[in-house]
């Protein structure tokens, strides 16, 4: 999308954010807008003061410069708070916008498919995000403080040497054309190496997040050295990109210093050799420099902001794209999850990962209510199937149904409002251990009876009095602050706390000791009755309160039956069962 994201696109975008707060907005651009008209004052007041010296004789009234003086000090004044007040107002807007950008696109993140964030890493889609609000809160920014007073700058000065002639204005406008395509075409230069390394940023940020995020693993596995020769193979690749991205700006501002050094030299020799030809009074040369002065700043900030554009469309491209990016599963579906369904069908179900087949021609019927139990080597297709069930996935041959209606025509957010799922790892939040369960049901009042109930089958209560403040207690990034254990019940607990129909459960006591598992094998029991349960277990003997197990081989059904059916059919089952006797 880079190459045809056109800055009509970005102000259209820009407009967009902007709207909420466009009387701010309004309120901000004319304070900043009118100090800089009246701050064209003072040159002008400086090239007539000079004049009136130059002819000055003793006695003179000085009535003139008095009056030129008060002007430039009210005006002085006016630009001095207005000028601060302007920013007061857009300041604010512009770092509102950088939060709203950012809110927007996480949220749309979370509804791309699982094949889209599989291809990104995370360190990758956090720089992408920041970077992208960021850079709207530049250009806003880059607005109040620098677009506004060159446009007013050029606008008001060539008014102003109107009287002059029109050669002054040919010159003036000559050479801030000339002075902004020069830095144009030097600064696309730099930028397309500047869009070089960013992209290399991206890819050093994400090695250094996931670094990060897995430091435990790191650590117990001794294979930090590793992990820094990969950090320094990519910060050799990054600090590349960035010593060419340096040169190619120093050469531009080099190129660009030296040009507008040699027409002010020539603006001069033509002005005091106009004066001396009694063209012009004496004060027209302070008034043709300063001036000047502010054309070339002008000029100079006009490069700014288009190089600085440049570089913020790069990154808010990078962010756009997340944006564009269609999701696919979680808006697939009109239909409303059907309350009084009866029977769960998977029907001939094939699924591919990266070129592997997973399922092969699955089936399987599970009644309303029903417990079914999940079995089988790793790499059997377990876990997928809860994927394929989650409505994480799409891309599979055959279909699943809720009687008549297919789990595809329904509404993801429909369905997942009626699905708990406890997976095998508990991803927990930087919250309460209270907040961490009620991100489940989504309200937090009313529902205290609720939330004991979803602890105490969940056991949480057992080491709930060694936190420091309870429920209330932060158990840190990750839940790094409990145990695995405690987190696989936390994760529990926010299940029951939903009160689902149906129940995923994949390998969700693996981190327990026996006696634990027991005790919470039993609270769920109580918990099952109403609810249709999938379960995924390691240890079989925790399947024995099944209605009925499925035993999976390569991708199909190769057994189903009760836990003593199958255990006397002496086939797949009971070769696993055999090797954990």
């Amino acid at each position: 999308m880079t190459s045809t994201y056109s800055t009509f696109q970005l102000i259209r975008d820009i407009r967009t954010f902007l709207l909420p707060y466009r009387k701010r907005f309004l309120i901000g651009s004319f304070l900043r807008v009118t100090s800089d008209i009246v701050w064209l004052f003072p040159i002008w007041a400086i090239s007539q003061i000079i004049n009136f010296a130059t002819t000055y004789q003793a006695g003179q009234s000085l009535h003139t410069f008095w009056w030129l003086t008060l002007g430039v000090w009210l005006v002085a004044v006016y630009h001095s708070i207005n000028q601060d007040l302007a920013k007061y107002f857009i300041y604010p807007i512009a770092e509102q916008i950088n939060i709203d950008v950012q809110l927007k696109t996480l949220k749309h993140m979370f509804k791309l498919d699982s094949q889209w964030h599989e291809r990104e890493n995370s360190g990758n889609k956090i720089q992408r995000l920041t970077r992208g609000g960021d850079s709207f809160n530049e250009l806003i920014r880059l607005y109040v403080d620098l677009l506004i007073e060159s446009t007013v700058s050029i606008v008001g000065i060539t008014f102003i040497l109107f009287d002059l002639g029109w050669v002054f204005i040919l010159i003036l406008i000559f050479f801030f054309v000339s002075y902004f395509f020069l830095s144009f075409y030097l600064t696309k230069k730099a930028s397309a190496q500047s869009n070089l390394a960013n992209i290399e940023w991206e890819k050093f940020d994400g090695v250094i997040f996931e670094s990060v995020n897995n430091i435990a693993t790191i650590r117990s596995l001794g294979i930090a050295d590793s992990i820094h020769r990969i950090l320094s193979h990519c910060a050799q690749r990054l600090m590349k990109e960035i010593r060419l991205r340096v040169i190619r700006f120093r050469t531009r501002e080099s190129v660009l210093n030296l040009y507008k050094e040699l027409f002010r030299q020539m603006l001069l020799f033509y002005t005091v050799w106009n004066v001396f030809q009694g063209q012009y009074e004496v004060g027209v040369i302070a008034l043709v420099l300063l001036y000047f002065y502010k054309i070339e700043s002008s000029a100079y900030e006009f490069a700014e902001i288009s190089n600085r554009l440049i570089l913020a469309k790069i990154a808010i491209v990078r962010m756009m794209d997340i944006l564009h990016e269609a999701p696919t599963v979680e808006v697939s579906g009109t239909r409303a999850f059907p309350r009084n369904w009866n029977i769960l069908e998977l029907k001939n179900i094939s699924f591919s990962y990266h070129g592997r087949k997973i399922l092969n021609g699955f089936d399987l019927q599970i009644k309303r209510g029903e417990k079914v139990g999940l079995v089988g080597l790793s790499g059997a297709g377990k876990s997928t199937l809860f994927k394929l069930l989650l409505k994480l996935y799409e891309n599979y041959e055959g279909d699943i149904c809720f009687d008549s209606t297919s789990l595809r025509d329904i509404r993801r957010a429909s369905y997942i409002e009626r699905v708990a799922h406890v997976p095998q790892e508990t991803e927990l939040f930087n919250l309460s251990l209270k907040d961490n369960v009620l991100l489940a049901g989504g309200a937090r009042k009313g529902l205290s009876d609720r939330l004991k109930r979803a602890l105490h089958i969940a056991h949480v209560d057992d080491f709930l009095n060694k936190l420091p403040v309870g429920m209330d207690s932060l158990i840190g990034e990750k839940g790094i602050k409990l145990s695995g254990g405690e987190r696989q019940r936390v994760g529990i607990a926010r299940a029951v706390y939903k009160h689902p129909e149906i129940l995923f459960l994949d390998e969700a006591t693996s981190h327990l000791d026996g006696d634990s598992e027991k005790k919470i094998q039993a609270a769920l029991h109580s918990f099952f009755k109403g609810v249709t349960a999938v379960v995924i277990a390691h240890r079989l003997s925790t399947l024995k309160e099944m209605d009925r197990i499925v035993v999976l081989n390569k991708g199909r059904v190769v057994e189903q039956g009760s836990f003593e059916q199958l255990l006397k059919q002496k086939g797949e089952f009971w070769k696993l069962w055999q090797k954990q006797s």
